[in-house]
C-alpha cells in the first residue's frame, strides 16, 4: 500500500501518516478563522491600536506611555505603515 493510498484510508495507516494527520489537526487547532496564531492576533491588535492613536495625532512617546510598550516598538510600527 502506498503513502498516497493511505491518505484515504481510515484504519490501516503507517506511523508517518498518523503523525501527519495529528500534526494537521494540531496546526488547525492553533489558528483562528483568519489563519492567525494567538501571538499574531495580539500583534495585529497592537498595530491597529498604534495606528488609531497615531492618526489621532499622538506622538510616539505618548502612544508608548498609554499602551505600556517601548517607544522604539511604536516607531517600528509607524515606519511599517
Amino acid at each position: 500500500m502506498t503513502l498516497n493510498e493511505q491518505r484515504y484510508m481510515k484504519t490501516i495507516i503507517s506511523k508517518e501518516e498518523k503523525y501527519r494527520r495529528n500534526n494537521l489537526k494540531r496546526n488547525k487547532a492553533r489558528r483562528n478563522e483568519k489563519g492567525m496564531t494567538t501571538r499574531q492576533q495580539q500583534k495585529a491588535k497592537k498595530v491597529q491600536e498604534v495606528k488609531e492613536l497615531y492618526n489621532k495625532g499622538l506622538t510616539s512617546l505618548e502612544i508608548a506611555a498609554e499602551m505600556n510598550i517601548t517607544k522604539r516598538y511604536v516607531n517600528k510600527i509607524i515606519a511599517d505603515f
